[in-house]
């Protein structure tokens, strides 16, 4: 492609001189172009938390088929952590700013930048009571941004790469697990959903999460032995009680856990699910096929979890009653 000195008509009609491209553009390049003008450009609403939007990015990179920089494709992420309130606090009821009003805002940002698909890095976001906020209120501002639902996403992309599955395990904060959303998605693609003890998941699987000596959350990178470790202890609890596959259901949970085999089981990163889902819409034909598993071992005698049971309020009062629907309860504290 050559640059030459030629007049060109300015949008109003006159001439003047400037650099001009040259039209005869090789077949690599047309190629460049209309790839361009067919692709979406992604958002990211970061900040939850912030190292979750940074991997979030990363895997888009990962799924994008690119041999160069100009064949990725464009993202913007808007890292915004102060503005977002804790999404399981607000579930627990210990917030009371719902955080879907914040990530409307991100959206909002996001919109104005350019991004014209959205994903949000954060499974408990998606539970009803915030996600549902941020549907209505994105739809009453009439913004045209499609907002990818995480959780349907890795609901399909169960039903579609592991058929034959019917038992997965979840492993999430608590407010995802009270919220039940995985258990509503999943039941509907005829899965039965276990979550882990509630001794496990508070002693745990959440404590790996948020505790802020070892948690993930304030250690993300490197993140420590005995955040994994917690992890690793609950996902062969899961398999002990009989789960098929397992589900990282929290966008931290992979930054501990980078393996998608566990003791002979698929391990479902929720993030790669959304990167995956972002590309696609963003751009379908440069979405790579799914790589192969890698395979992490650990031993652990079968332990006993908890299976979802049909009717949501029962199955909410079964694991952790006296909990209620409203999450007013301390119990997770």
């Amino acid at each position: 492609m050559r640059f030459s000195r030629t007049p060109r008509r300015s949008d109003t009609g006159n001439l003047e001189s400037g650099f001009s491209l040259d039209r005869g553009r090789t077949g690599r390049e047309k190629h460049y172009m209309a790839n361009m003008e067919r692709s979406k450009i992604i958002g990211i609403v970061g900040g939850v938390g912030p190292y979750a939007g940074l991997d979030l990015s990363r895997k888009v990179f990962d799924q994008t088929l690119a041999s160069r920089d100009q064949d990725h494709l464009g993202v913007i992420l808007i890292s915004w952590s102060d503005l977002i309130p804790d999404r399981t606090e607000f579930l627990l009821g210990r917030e009371k700013k719902n955080p879907g009003m914040a990530i409307v805002r991100v959206i909002g940002a996001l919109e104005a930048a350019g991004a014209e698909v959205i994903g949000i890095p954060c499974n408990t976001a998606h539970s009803p009571e915030i996600f549902r906020v941020i549907q209505q209120i994105v739809g009453k501002n009439g913004k045209r941004v499609k907002i990818l639902h995480m959780v349907e996403e890795v609901a399909a992309f169960v039903k579609m790469q592991f058929p034959a599955i019917r038992k997965v395990g979840i492993l999430g904060t608590n407010g995802t697990i009270l919220s039940d959303v995985y258990a509503e998605i999943l039941e509907r693609e005829a899965l039965e959903v276990f979550y882990p003890t509630e001794r496990t998941q508070v002693q745990k699987v959440h404590k790996a999460i948020y505790d802020e000596k070892f948690g993930v959350k304030a250690q993300s990178f490197p993140v420590t032995e005995k955040a994994r470790q917690k992890i690793l202890e609950a996902m062969g609890e899961l398999v002990g009680a009989g789960c098929e596959a397992l589900i990282l259901a929290c966008t931290e949970l992979p930054l501990a856990i980078p393996e998608n085999v566990f003791a002979g089981r698929p391990v479902i990163d929720a993030t790669v699910v959304l990167a995956r889902a972002l590309v696609r819409e963003a751009a379908p034909n440069k979405l790579k096929k799914i790589r192969p598993l890698r395979r992490v071992t650990y031993k652990q005698e079968p332990m006993h979890c908890f299976r979802s049971e049909s009717v949501q309020a029962q199955r909410v009062e079964k694991i952790y009653a006296p909990h209620s629907r409203s999450f007013s309860s301390g119990r997770f504290a």
